[in-house]
């Protein structure tokens, strides 16, 4: 497996065959239970809650330490992906790579942007709309990805 930092990209081996990536693509959806350790979920889940200290990698220009953990407390905790733990165990996780090369093609790019959708309900529920402003068309060039560190 090949991980560009620079380029925010990764390559590495395919995994699906050609009949499971038409499967995804008649679904809609790949699940992939139980590939991410059950000790990774929970670390994710206590980062999320703020029951364990952040250790970016790095802060990125133009942050601090307070614009990280102001961002970490909202619903879109971006800077999770500065976590090498979370990189490491989720994002490059040898069986999400495998089935993102496999959709995407070689040097696919890594997500910049984290959504956490946990609430205690009932709650109204939410308009409709769509994720990541991709555009709509036949040709797979981005693929939405959900994982859900509780329900594993």
């Amino acid at each position: 497996m090949i991980h560009d930092k620079t380029n925010h990209t990764c390559d590495g081996e395919p995994s699906l065959t050609d009949s499971q990536v038409l499967e995804f693509c008649r679904e809609g959806h790949l699940l992939l239970k139980g590939v991410v350790p059950d000790e990774i979920n929970r670390r994710t889940c206590d980062y999320l809650e703020g029951k364990i200290p952040a250790n970016p990698s790095y802060i990125p220009d133009g942050l601090t330490e307070a614009d990280l953990e102001r961002i970490r407390a909202s619903h879109e905790p971006s800077t999770i992906f500065l976590e090498d733990w979370f990189v490491e165990n989720v994002l490059l996780n040898s069986h999400v790579v495998g089935v993102m090369r496999s959709l995407l093609g070689r040097s696919f790019g890594l997500p910049v942007l984290a959504s956490h959708h946990h609430v205690q309900c009932p709650m109204p529920a939410q308009g409709w709309h769509h994720d990541a402003d991709h555009v709509f068309g036949p040709e797979l060039n981005f693929v939405e990805v959900f994982y859900f560190p509780q329900d594993t």
